[in-house]
């Protein structure tokens, strides 16, 4: 019963905090219920979209080795990256591009839109994204870099390559390092064993 109070306690406040924000909302929110608020000992997250209504979604799943290994994945907005195993299966919502034509980028050239959350055969979890920004001091010390990884990148990459949530949060800290961040944004990945929450404000520091 303990327990329940306190999840319904922190859903209202949470809840009263988005009622605040609404007018200005721009970006997206992530919720995050931990494992000691539930009676199973589950964590939770939970995503919504508020930059706009106009984005269709699509839950799907890719096959394994729908990536092959040394094949090449081509972003939205310029970063690239080369599988290093034939990718594992996953589930996931991505926006809508049937037509063709990318809702994010308004490309047409073959590439995976923005897929947003999901899960793949190995039990690892992405909840990808919440838009961040920083004020012009960090950006300056420490800018954006063109062509480095998108928020639209993470949970295609993320899924597709790791076997765990900590050769996820491995990978994902070595492209900061290695190719930098063209976005700044937070991101969720877990497993059955833990759960890590990673955010950058600037182009490799996180």
């Amino acid at each position: 019963m303990k327990t329940m109070k306190k999840l319904w306690i922190l859903m209202a406040a949470l809840t009263a905090t988005l009622l605040l924000c609404v007018i200005s909302a721009s970006a997206c929110t992530m919720v995050y219920v931990g494992s000691d608020l539930t009676d199973d000992g589950s964590s939770f997250m939970a995503r919504s979209e508020d930059y706009s209504n106009g984005y269709n979604k699509i839950a799907h799943v890719n096959q394994h080795g729908k990536y092959a290994a040394g094949s090449v994945y081509e972003g939205c907005y310029g970063f690239t990256h080369t599988f290093t195993h034939d990718s594992y299966a996953y589930t996931a919502t991505s926006d809508d591009n049937t037509s063709g034509v990318c809702p994010d980028c308004g490309q047409s050239h073959p590439h995976t839109p923005m897929e947003e959350v999901g899960s793949n055969e190995k039990g690892v979890s992405v909840s990808a994204m919440v838009t961040l920004n920083a004020n012009s001091a960090v950006r300056k010390a420490d800018p954006m870099v063109s062509g480095g990884m998108c928020e639209s990148d993470m949970a295609t990459i993320l899924l597709s390559e790791a076997s765990t949530a900590k050769e996820g949060v491995d990978l994902l800290l070595n492209i900061y390092k290695d190719y930098g961040a063209y976005f700044a944004s937070g991101v969720f990945i877990c497993d059955q064993n833990e759960t890590w929450y990673i955010e950058n404000c600037s182009g490799t520091q996180y």
